[in-house]
C-alpha cells in the first residue's frame, strides 16, 4: 500500500476528484473549464491541465468556439497537441452524429428545431460559406444530408443543375437549402434571394419543393421563405452566465424571460409547418425577389435569364395585336 501511494502522481489525487465530482455534480454542476480540465486528463498525462483549460476558455470564450477552432488556432495554445486536437475534432464530429441520428428518417415539421441545432453544429462555426443540402422523401420525412458545396470566406459557387442532379439521384421530393453567413449576419443579401428563385425555377420543372433557405450563423437562423429571422439556442457559457446573472433577478422577471423563449421557439415550429405544408408558388418564390442582383456572394451557373411565366401571355397578346 505505502509502496503504491509512493508511486502516485501528485496530479493523479487531483484528477480522480475531479471525475468523483462530474459523477455526484452530473455534466451541468461543472463549470465550462472543469468540463474541458476533465476531457484533456484523457490525452494529457502527468500534467496539470486546469491552466490549459483556462487558457482555451479565455481565448476562445466558450466551449462551442473551442470544437469550431481550427487545428491552427487549437495548437497554438500551449499544452495542446495532435491528441488533444482530434480527441477535440471526434468530440464535434460525435456531437454532429448524434444531432443527424435525432432527425433522420423523422418528418421535417416535427423535427424542424433538431434540425435547426444539426444545421448549426455543422455550419455556424467554419470559416468559409458553405452550402448544404436535406432532402426529403414524399411524406416530408429525412432522407439524408450532405454539404453540396464549400467556399470562400464571402463567396460560394453554386450550379442549380448539380443540385437537381443530386436531388433526382436520391429520390427526393423536397429540399431544404441552408448555407451559412460567417460574417455573423443571418440576413440575407439580395444574391441569396436571386439563388433561391433560381433553385425553384429549376426545382419546379423537376417537381421538386424547395421547403425552405436557411441561413445559420453562430446564434441566429433566417428563414427566406418565413421572411423572419429566428433566433437560435446560446451556447453553453452564455446560457450559464445568464443563468447567474438571474440568480439577482426577481422571479417574476425571470419566468418572462423564460416565456419568451418559449414563444420565439413556438413561432418558429409553426413558421417550418407552415413552410413545410404550403404548396409553394411555383417560380415566383416569396414576393420580395429580386432576381438581378450586383452582389457576388454567389455566382448563379447555368441560369443567367431567370423565365417568367408570363412570357407566354405577353406573346400571345403581341399576336392579337399584330
Amino acid at each position: 500500500m505505502n509502496e503504491k501511494k509512493l508511486n502516485m502522481h501528485p496530479m493523479d489525487g487531483h484528477r480522480e476528484r475531479l471525475r468523483a465530482k462530474y459523477l455526484k455534480a452530473g455534466h451541468d454542476g461543472m463549470l465550462d473549464y472543469e468540463k474541458l480540465e476533465l476531457l484533456l486528463t484523457f490525452v494529457i498525462a502527468r500534467r496539470d491541465v486546469k491552466p490549459i483549460a483556462k487558457e482555451m476558455m479565455a481565448k476562445f470564450g466558450c466551449i462551442s468556439r473551442i470544437l469550431d477552432a481550427s487545428e491552427e488556432e487549437l495548437m497554438a495554445v500551449n499544452g495542446i497537441g495532435r491528441s488533444a486536437f482530434i480527441l477535440l475534432r471526434l468530440l464535434k464530429g460525435l456531437c454532429s452524429d448524434y444531432l443527424y441520428e435525432r432527425i433522420e428518417n423523422k418528418e421535417i415539421v416535427e423535427s424542424s428545431e433538431d434540425v435547426l441545432k444539426y444545421a448549426k453544429m455543422k455550419l455556424a462555426g467554419l470559416k468559409n460559406e458553405v452550402f448544404m443540402v436535406i432532402y426529403l422523401n414524399t411524406r416530408n420525412e429525412i432522407l439524408g444530408s450532405e454539404i453540396l458545396v464549400e467556399g470562400t470566406v464571402d463567396q460560394l459557387f453554386i450550379h442549380p443543375r448539380q443540385l437537381m442532379e443530386r436531388a433526382l439521384s436520391m429520390s427526393a421530393r423536397g429540399i431544404v437549402l441552408i448555407h451559412n453567413h460567417p460574417s455573423g449576419t443571418a440576413k440575407p443579401s439580395p444574391a441569396d434571394l436571386a439563388l433561391t428563385s433560381a433553385i425553384k425555377v429549376a426545382a419546379d420543372a423537376m417537381r421538386i419543393d424547395v421547403v425552405d433557405h436557411l441561413i445559420v450563423t453562430y446564434n441566429a437562423c433566417y428563414s427566406i421563405e418565413a421572411e423572419r429571422q429566428v433566433a437560435m439556442t446560446p451556447p453553453p457559457l452564455a446560457a450559464s452566465m445568464r443563468a447567474a446573472e438571474q440568480k439577482t433577478v426577481p422571479a417574476g422577471a425571470e419566468q418572462k424571460t423564460k416565456s419568451s423563449q418559449e414563444k420565439d421557439a413556438d413561432a418558429f415550429v409553426e413558421l417550418a409547418r407552415l413552410a413545410a405544408l404550403r404548396e409553394l408558388d411555383r417560380g415566383n418564390g416569396p414576393s420580395h425577389v429580386k432576381p438581378q442582383t450586383k452582389n457576388r456572394d454567389f455566382q448563379i451557373s447555368e441560369i443567367r435569364n431567370l423565365p417568367r411565366k408570363n412570357i407566354a401571355r405577353r406573346t400571345q397578346k403581341d399576336g392579337e395585336n399584330a
